[in-house]
């Protein structure tokens, strides 16, 4: 549109400039016109034989190069007139086939419109950019969070680990777990004894029970688990024994312990199984250079024990002591 309004400014000014023209030539010939009857009358008077060498003579302007200046300026014209008809047919067929129905002010309200909903919307834009930035800050934070919890979680599992063993408010927990960790040393040095007293049995505690509960795997018969209280009484008092001795090894851990002493018990071991106790503390005796000392009315230990005390009745109401080494 801007372009065809700036060819129709043109055209309108070529035309006015070629009618200007047509008007001077018009005048300009009436005027040769007027000059040439006067020349010629002038011309008999003064003697001249033509109107060329008038021309020469006065230099007066070329008719041709009017006439020239004049042909070029229709073509100017001709060639504004098929551009500016040009132009008017593209208008026409743009203007036929319009790309909105809508005119060009209700166009102009809706690009005003647009304009301002593009403002709007930017300035979302710009909004959003900054809440995601924080986002953006915010998710780093709660890396670098995760990394110390996860970090924390880690020393978490032991003390975790420790608190399940031991963390009770009242100390049950502790008491239960160090009663039940002494229990399995106790078990451990009793097994030692055990073996070599009476190696049918070993005593141990199952690891899931929460109750301090002993019990025996009897060897002899494929390692089936026992009770305490299916033992006999020559049995138990083997396992007393080796729990007793086992005890005392866990006690010398701090304390040396250099005496044993034993009331009783001994009369219900068969000669084999007396014989075995018997031989276990007399190791026990050389190795740790112990003192044992044994209470019992078996004859049979008497044989096996060289120094004896023995109280002896010499009437209902008074003993003696006798001291004598075999």
């Amino acid at each position: 549109t801007t372009k065809l309004s700036e060819l129709e400014t043109s055209w309108k000014e070529t035309v006015l400039r070629k009618d200007d023209l047509e008007n001077q030539e018009k005048d300009f010939q009436d005027k040769m016109n007027k000059q040439k009857n006067r020349l010629e009358e002038l011309l008999k008077s003064a003697g001249l034989a033509d109107i060329i060498r008038l021309k020469q003579a006065l230099q007066l302007p070329n008719h041709e190069e009017i006439k020239k200046e004049k042909e070029q300026k229709e073509q100017r014209i001709n060639s504004l007139n098929d551009k500016f008809n040009d132009y008017s047919n593209l208008l026409n067929t743009l203007l036929k086939n319009s790309l909105s129905p809508q005119s060009l002010e209700e166009l102009i309200v809706e690009k005003e419109i647009c304009e301002d909903k593009l403002k709007d919307l930017n300035q979302a834009i710009g909004g959003i950019k900054e809440r995601l930035k924080k986002q953006q800050d915010i998710a780093k934070e709660n890396e670098a969070k995760e990394k110390i919890i996860a970090e924390k979680q880690i020393s978490l599992q032991s003390w975790k680990q420790l608190c399940d063993l031991i963390g009770s408010s009242n100390g049950a927990s502790f008491k239960n777990f160090a009663q039940d960790f002494t229990l399995s040393l106790l078990i451990q040095y009793a097994n030692r004894h055990l073996e070599v007293m009476f190696n049918r049995y070993e005593l141990f505690k199952e690891e899931q029970s929460k109750e301090m509960e002993l019990q025996i795997k009897d060897k002899y018969f494929f390692n089936q688990i026992r009770t305490i209280n299916s033992l006999s009484g020559g049995e138990t008092f083997i396992v007393s024994l080796a729990l007793a001795l086992g005890l005392s090894d866990l006690a010398s851990k701090n304390t040396k312990i250099e005496s044993l002493f034993i009331d009783e018990g001994f009369g219900s071991l068969d000669p084999e199984s007396l014989n075995n106790a018997l031989d276990a503390l007399e190791l026990l005796r050389q190795t740790d250079q112990r003192q044992i000392g044994i209470i019992s009315h078996i004859e049979e230990l008497k044989k096996r024990i060289p120094s004896q005390i023995r109280v002896v009745r010499t009437s209902t109401e008074f003993s003696k002591i006798e001291i004598s080494n075999y």
